[in-house]
């Protein structure tokens, strides 16, 4: 048996955190898809497909570390005639889409939460730099763009999950706002200048260094041997169904299993995603089908969902295990960010093991 405490905490050096906790995450970054939210990904063999791409990718030149932070988007206003960054969280309410200044923080977020201090740090380092970055700014076309926002992350500490023994900030890239709908807007990445950005990472940091932060670009992968996803593939799981056992490799269940884009109901009342933690979890604990499912004709569609998770996690770990970059090995990150649109036409993330979060219970082969 192996423990979900010692897959997550100890490999990440994790302070274990109440789902409470992650109060920061998300914001106008949004939430990154994984393989098995990419459009064309149906079934078990192309989820195996989208990590050989993935690895030819690798082989070619580097992915991003998915640094575990708070996602602290600024973009770059006028305001009562004044030139200066506010922060954007990417929803409709009336401060964001007008931008928040750090005197609105408290407004926006309500006193005592986290992302006062976060944001306050993160405009004063941007602001005050102004007359040093004002260059960069306009090359990279932000001066006279409200609309364009630096995809930054905030790491102190243990912020998020992970605990990293430094405090940064993690410029990832530009996003451009749009209106998805009436009531939605949406981000998209756009190319930019890298001369102009590596300028302006190089101007934030004497502000930033008195504030006791470094400032980052995208942290690059180096692949240091293939991944062999012949042992994952090869390990044998069990899934209970109550009156009897199904033991199969995971290669196997792959063949068979089909992206499951429903949701079940279980003995506890609850409706959930046939593909969730909790499925993982729950079978990977050997608790029987017929305990935990309401519905037997749910089966295939949780087993489905407990498949894809499975190999989404190990297949990922195999990858990151052979992964280094400028922070250390990757497999102490929360994961890379592969940018290929041969794969898909967006940025998705490979996490492996951290796909769980800092969530702990018994997690049984």
């Amino acid at each position: 048996m192996i423990k979900l405490k010692s897959l997550i905490p100890e490999a990440y050096n994790v302070a274990s955190k109440t789902v409470k906790s992650l109060l920061l995450e998300g914001g106008a970054g949004g939430h990154m898809a994984h393989p098995f939210n990419i459009d064309w990904v149906k079934t078990g063999k192309d989820i195996l497909k989208v990590f050989e791409m993935s690895v030819n990718y690798l082989e070619k030149g580097p992915a991003a570390v998915k640094i575990d932070g708070v996602n602290a988007s600024i973009r770059f206003i006028t305001l009562d005639g004044k030139k200066q960054f506010v922060m954007d969280r990417g929803s409709m309410k009336p401060l964001d889409v007008k931008g928040i200044t750090k005197a609105e923080l408290t407004d926006r977020f309500g006193e005592g939460h986290g992302m006062i201090q976060i944001g306050g740090t993160v405009l004063d380092i941007f602001n005050e730099s102004l007359p040093k970055i004002a260059s960069a700014i306009k090359k990279l076309g932000l001066w006279n763009n409200p609309n364009i926002m630096f995809n930054l992350e905030y790491v102190a500490g243990s912020t998020n999950v992970l605990s990293y023994n430094k405090n940064f900030l993690a410029v990832h890239g530009l996003l451009e706002l749009e209106q998805v709908t009436p009531k939605r807007r949406g981000t998209k990445e756009i190319d930019y200048n890298e001369d102009a950005m590596q300028d302006l990472l190089n101007n934030l940091q004497e502000v930033a260094t008195k504030r006791g932060y470094e400032v980052l670009g995208s942290i690059p992968t180096t692949l240091d041997n293939k991944p062999d996803f012949s042992s994952a593939l090869n390990e044998k799981y069990t899934v209970d169904y109550g009156d009897k056992k199904e033991t199969k490799t995971l290669s196997q269940w792959l063949a068979q299993a089909a992206v499951p884009d429903t949701t079940i109901k279980t003995k506890d009342g609850k409706v959930i995603s046939a593909l969730s933690k909790d499925v993982l979890i729950k079978i990977s604990e050997g608790v029987p089908l017929s305990d935990y499912i309401a519905d037997p004709a749910d089966y295939k569609a949780a087993i489905d969902g407990f498949v894809i998770y499975l190999a989404t996690m190990k297949l990922g770990d195999a990858v990151l295990e052979q992964l280094s970059s400028p922070l250390g090995p990757v497999s102490e990150h929360e994961g890379i960010v592969i940018r290929d649109e041969r794969i898909y036409n967006k940025p998705f993330k490979i996490t492996g093991k951290f796909i769980l979060g800092g969530l702990a219970s018994s997690f049984k082969k």
